[in-house]
């Protein structure tokens, strides 16, 4: 409720405990945007704390015990769970009634029972912070927390802080970085020659049953389609054409204006670096670390590319926008670069919305498999 509903930083927030009987430990996760992750932290040690000085509400108490109750009772129809139930009780050295007297059990913890609890075990000195993301993003504000903070390359081993932003060489220029790109992904003979572009891929996203299709069509002639669907339902549709450009959500649709209606003119082409190499006003914004790795940066307005320096990849994008008075950032991450038709596209996205929508294409066609009707 604090960081969902209250805040809207993220689509969901969890927490849970273990139960061995050796070390158990209580974790509550959540994926935030970058540029919120130090307040989400702010947030998380509220609420832990708000469990050692509170006692719970007792409609949230009963709820949880109904909770519990229901998964048990559900269980209990299963073999295997009964199985369980009966190695538990021998591994575990449980008393032999344990289950028997598991509902009764439940429903007689008290309020004071949960405070008694929490302040002998969620000991906020013994807490570990983890967190993913961007450096150049979280760091600097997490250091104003003032809360001692260790750095870990990807594999867990023990490193210096990171440089979040070194400076580019002046020989490398904007215009050097997109072309070093568009050579990269095939040459410029090859890229010219896409006239449309169609990828097509699933997602997974917390607590949707099944998962969803994304599907994307760019024409060179400055059209796009985007979606992302739950069987024959669109859950979001992104369209630029001639007239204008909308975004359709839960069946509401909003005609796109402004600085939104540009930026979204300036995505819909399946390969915006042949535009972006013969603009003067672009640089490098200098060098920053994406995912283990240095590249270039080059902002335009809102938006900024990141280049790798030694592949010369696009390897990630960054949106800002405003939403509900906020300023909210959108990282997407493109990985394994494939050849169609002799240009290399990726076929994996990864975009942060609060939660990581991990996309992997089943199919991307180079001019073919889009039409005029796909833009209306």
């Amino acid at each position: 409720m604090n960081l969902r509903e209250q805040h809207a930083w993220t689509y969901g927030a969890n927490s849970s405990l273990g139960a061995s009987k050796y070390v158990s430990k209580f974790k509550a996760t959540s994926a935030v945007r970058n540029t919120v992750t130090d307040s989400a932290v702010v947030q998380f040690i509220k609420e832990i704390k708000r469990i050692r000085t509170e006692r719970v509400d007792p409609e949230v108490l009963r709820n949880v015990k109904a909770g519990y109750i229901g998964r048990f009772v559900m269980q209990v129809e299963k073999p295997q769970a009964v199985a369980r139930y009966a190695l538990n009780i021998e591994t575990e050295k449980l008393p032999a009634d344990f289950y028997e007297k598991y509902i009764q059990t439940i429903n007689n913890v008290t309020a004071d029972d949960i405070y008694r609890v929490a302040n002998k075990y969620f000991l906020l000195d013994n807490m570990r912070i983890v967190i993913v993301g961007k450096g150049s993003d979280v760091i600097s504000g997490l250091e104003k927390l003032q809360i001692p903070i260790y750095y870990f390359d990807k594999y867990g081993n023990p490193v210096e802080k990171p440089a979040t932003k070194k400076e580019a060489p002046s020989s490398v220029t904007a215009q050097t970085v997109f072309q070093n790109y568009i050579k990269a992904i095939g040459g410029e003979k090859a890229v010219t020659s896409v006239k449309t572009l169609y990828m097509n891929g699933s997602t997974t996203v917390p607590q949707a049953p099944t998962p969803l299709t994304f599907t994307s069509k760019l024409d060179s002639k400055g059209k796009m389609m985007v979606s992302l669907a739950m069987g024959t339902m669109n859950l979001m549709k992104q369209v630029v054409n001639e007239k204008g450009a909308y975004v359709e959500q839960q069946g509401q649709r909003k005609n796109l204006e402004g600085d939104d209606l540009k930026d979204m003119k300036a995505n819909a082409a399946p390969f915006e670096e042949l535009q972006l190499a013969k603009r003067t006003d672009l640089k490098v914004d200098g060098i920053e670390p994406i995912n283990g790795s240095d590249a270039y940066a080059i902002k335009d307005g809102k938006t900024t590319y990141f280049y790798d320096i030694k592949s010369g990849l696009k390897v990630a994008e960054s949106k800002t926008r405003e939403q509900g008075g906020k300023s909210v950032t959108q990282i997407t991450n493109f990985n394994d670069y494939k050849e169609v038709k002799g240009v290399k596209v990726p076929f994996n996205l990864i975009q942060n919305v609060g939660f990581e929508l991990d996309i992997k294409m089943s199919d991307i066609k180079i001019n073919e498999g889009v039409s005029d009707a796909d833009f209306l």
